[in-house]
């Protein structure tokens, strides 16, 4: 007698490892959980599948990509960024962006972002 195939089997590779998401812009929800479980289904399905190539590039980015509606928004969305780069322990960069990364392998290039992307009015010349 043949086993039956279980229904996980049958559906496509993606679908089996995609977790319940929220809408990234859905106000008053916890992003948190989702982000999560979504990184470890990809790093469960690259585990159970070394078949699929490995990628040489992760970058997960956090941060209110939104523009800030006035200047003490800013500052708040600065603030998220300076705090993140404390708990890293890693420099705080302000070129285009108001960023703070951390690599955690450097040799596939898995890296943790935190930004905003405002610039400081001083780098765009205008007052402080």
């Amino acid at each position: 007698m043949t086993q039956p195939v279980p229904t996980t089997a049958l559906m496509p590779l993606a679908d089996r490892y995609r977790v319940p998401s929220v809408p990234f812009d859905a106000p008053d929800v916890d992003q948190r959980p989702a982000v999560i479980a979504g990184l470890r289904a990809l790093a469960q399905m690259l585990e159970d599948h070394p078949a699929l190539p490995t990628p040489y590039i992760i970058t997960a980015q956090g941060g209110d990509f939104r523009d800030p509606a006035d200047d003490a928004e800013w500052a708040a969305q600065r603030g998220i960024v300076t705090a993140a780069a404390e708990t890293l322990g890693v420099p705080l960069h302000r070129d285009s962006k108001y960023r703070a990364d951390v690599t955690v392998n450097l040799a596939h290039s898995v890296q943790y972002t935190v930004l905003v992307s405002r610039p400081e009015p001083e780098a765009t010349g205008g007052a402080a």
